[in-house]
């Protein structure tokens, strides 16, 4: 009898311990890849469809540029369901504007927004160098302007590409989809002896994992031909990662989620469907920074700064944010694009 028990004991801690085991790898397996972007229920008051007919744009020239001079000029730029800002930290698009929508878009959806810009960097000033501008999506609707890691938020946002002729006519990134995130770190150490020697304290250090949309022009010399492709920031040490190339005009979707355990999850297609588990590109810690808060995402429109030669003209339509607090679908397929 007390082998019998002995025995059932035994296969009972078994079962106990590989219950844990397979619960801890099917969790690991979530994070691996986290939850596809656009799973669960829309997280309400951020975002926005540009459908209102009305929907206009206040710029408040000259615009911020903190960036490069440390330089914030408020009030800052927005539009009129405050839905959209200018950035403290680069200055707004010269031109935000709702536009019909390009076809092959959203069924339904009939308005989209336009982004480019002009003059960019330092107001005032020609840099005869790469700049760039910011479109963030306000936060501010959400409790404490961050959204809850705990219930693996995402973001899912359609992209328009023009025709190659339409891109600005340099090789580079033109382009910018990406996350407003922070880490903890740890602040310089505080000095002092005995019980006034105070230990380290952390701080917040904002960083902005994304994608980039690279175009590689045919009169720079080095190409036969205008290509264009996507590039995911970033690994874990910093590097840019090679995405899927883009072959020709029309509608992309990109998404991000963000899961618990720190990691950022990049998926993208071409075409306006929803987001798969096949679509999954990359996940990683950026920097090798463990994502402590998602607050929001912003679009960068980067433009050669001579003061004269318009951004590549950059159309979005329904940037939406998700919480995965409902039915999901856990992303277990294949991963695309390879590491450089």
């Amino acid at each position: 009898m007390r082998n019998k028990m002995a025995l059932k004991s035994i296969v009972m801690r078994q079962l106990v311990l590989f219950s844990v085991v397979s619960i801890f790898v099917f969790t690991s397996a979530v994070f691996a890849q986290g939850v596809v972007p656009g799973q669960g229920t829309v997280v309400p008051k951020i975002g926005d469809d540009f459908e209102d007919e009305s929907w206009t744009y206040t710029y408040n020239f000259p615009k911020s540029s903190s960036n490069i001079d440390e330089q914030v000029r408020r009030p800052n730029a927005f539009s009129s369901n405050r839905r959209m800002l200018e950035s403290d930290y680069r200055g707004t698009p010269d031109l935000v504007k709702r536009v019909p929508a390009p076809p092959g878009g959203i069924e339904g959806s009939t308005g989209a927004l336009l982004m480019q810009t002009r003059i960019a960097g330092i107001p005032g000033r020609i840099s005869m160098e790469m700049q760039q501008d910011d479109l963030v999506i306000n936060p501010r609707g959400i409790p404490g302007n961050a959204l809850w890691l705990a219930k693996n938020p995402s973001f899912v946002v359609r992209v328009y590409i023009p025709d190659f002729d339409e891109f600005e006519d340099r090789t580079g990134s033109t382009f910018g989809i990406r996350a407003d995130c922070h880490t903890l770190v740890d602040d310089k150490p505080k000095f002092g002896f005995g019980l006034f020697n105070r230990k380290n304290s952390r701080k917040m250090e904002p960083y902005w994992p994304g994608f980039f949309v690279q175009f590689n022009s045919k009169t720079d010399g080095r190409n036969t031909e205008d290509s264009a492709s996507i590039l995911i920031r970033c690994d874990q040490n910093g590097r840019e990662v090679a995405g899927p190339k883009i072959t020709k005009q029309g509608w992309w979707t990109f998404g991000m989620s963000f899961t618990p355990d720190g990691q950022v999850h990049y998926y993208a297609h071409e075409g306006i469907k929803d987001l798969t588990a096949a679509d999954h590109l990359y996940s990683s810690f950026p920097y090798g920074y463990k994502c402590e808060g998602f607050h929001s995402c912003f679009f960068n429109i980067t433009t050669f700064d001579d003061g004269k030669t318009w951004s590549t003209p950059w159309v979005i339509d329904d940037p939406t944010f998700y919480y995965a607090d409902g039915p999901v679908q856990m992303a277990t397929g294949r991963r695309n694009g390879t590491v450089r």
